[in-house]
């Protein structure tokens, strides 16, 4: 931590933040480069124009302060996003804390997949399980004008956030969210379409993860626990009670799960079974219609 304190006063924006890369890159962190400018524009509260325009600025005191408590809590391994509270995710913003998973790209794959399907076809209805931020189904919501949404989540802390996020892309009337383990305390209609990212990482996994997720995000999001498979096998099982017919179900995969989870929906009877990859050349998403 001292290192947070050789930076002294008088400091100009470039210097502070070359100063920053240098102090995450010698702690191990990734993206050195683009968290030491990130935390500078949530400092500065300025655009990326602003920043380059006054890089030879002397930081304000204040914001000298800030800045370099920022990068000593980054530097410990504590994730961007939960410094500065929000994450952007399919051009929206979301708040994010310690509760609940940080919106990642890979899951845009899922959103424009469901997107493609779903778009253009009237009033839906749609329940998204294991919710989190909200991510997912706010999304869903705000790209598909006439789409209800229920969110639901076994976390009230997640739900909170949840909730937050509803309110902040003003969606109060289409989008609920519900308490439930899975889909124990659903008693509306049948839907359209059932979307989830469940916990998918196999217990044996977990001490792979990066410091960043292993010891920040919560478990309960991460990991069933066993094999990463649980809740594609119970929520393929009970989502033919809940779904309309030829509804949807819609999930996030891990990038070695493609072929367990295209057998897992085949067991169960659904058809139109389609596997989609990410940017990065992954399977990412699994979508199948009840049959």
């Amino acid at each position: 931590m001292n290192q947070c304190h050789s930076l002294e006063y008088g400091a100009t924006v470039w210097q502070a933040m070359k100063w920053a890369e240098s102090v995450l890159e010698s702690s191990g962190r990734p993206d050195c480069h683009v968290d030491a400018k990130l935390l500078m524009l949530y400092v500065l509260d300025c655009s990326d124009t602003m920043l380059l325009l006054n890089r030879q600025k002397v930081m304000a005191p204040d914001q000298f302060e800030a800045y370099t408590k920022y990068i000593a809590v980054r530097q410990t391994g504590v994730p961007l996003q939960h410094i500065t509270g929000v994450q952007e995710f399919m051009g929206l913003e979301f708040k994010v804390n310690e509760h609940v998973l940080i919106p990642r790209q890979d899951t845009e794959t899922l959103i424009e997949q469901l997107l493609g399907k779903l778009k253009d076809n009237g009033a839906l209805k749609g329940i998204d399980i294991g919710t989190g931020s909200g991510c997912i189904g706010i999304s869903l919501a705000t790209y598909i004008p006439e789409l209800e949404m229920t969110l639901v989540d076994i976390s009230k802390d997640a739900l909170a956030v949840a909730s937050y996020n509803i309110k902040m892309h003003q969606l109060e009337a289409r989008v609920k969210t519900l308490e439930s383990n899975l889909l124990a305390q659903y008693d509306g209609e049948k839907v359209d379409f059932i979307v989830s990212n469940p916990p998918y990482i196999a217990q044996k996994d977990m001490e792979e993860l990066m410091i960043e997720v292993k010891e920040y995000e919560p478990h309960l999001a991460l990991t069933d626990y066993g094999d990463g498979l649980y809740f594609y096998r119970e929520i393929s099982k009970l989502a033919k009670d809940y779904l309309k017919e030829n509804g949807l179900i819609a999930y996030e995969i891990g990038y070695d799960q493609g072929e367990a989870v295209q057998d897992i929906l085949k067991a169960e009877g659904y058809c139109d079974i389609e596997l989609h990859k990410d940017l990065a050349g992954q399977d990412r998403v699994v979508i199948a219609r009840r049959g």
